[in-house]
């Protein structure tokens, strides 16, 4: 029963070796072809680049220069909202207000800001 199976294998290996030479043979005739089309696209000057989506979207119609500056600009625009909008919530849970005591100066110390109601009272003067 068991050699029956080993001879079985054997043909069957022979087979396989067989199948994959073709294959293997099919496979580099096909590259060949595809070096050989490569090789004629560039000798004709029809060679064209596979590029990407991304690549077909970038803007071609003003200088790298340029459009590395206007990159940069927008950059820094964009760090700049995110700085203020940062600043504004900071600043939006802060909710102190001081507040000013109408206490009478000591001695050898003089008033630089005049307190609301003293400044009230001078404006209704004038």
């Amino acid at each position: 029963n068991i050699a029956a199976g080993r001879k079985s294998d054997k043909s069957n290996y022979g087979e396989f070796l067989y199948n994959e030479g073709i294959k293997s043979s099919h496979v580099k005739a096909e590259q060949a072809r595809q070096v050989q089309n490569q090789k004629r696209g560039e000798e004709n000057g029809s060679f064209q680049p596979q590029i990407n989506e991304v690549s077909k979207k970038l803007r071609r119609d003003m200088p790298v220069v340029e459009r590395l500056l206007m990159l940069e600009q927008v950059k820094q625009e964009k760090i700049e909202r995110l700085k203020k909008t940062k600043e504004q919530e900071e600043t939006q849970d802060l909710l102190f207000t001081p507040r000013i005591l109408a206490y009478p100066l000591k001695e050898g110390r003089q008033r630089v800001w005049p307190l609301k109601s003293q400044a009230g009272q001078q404006q209704q003067q004038q």
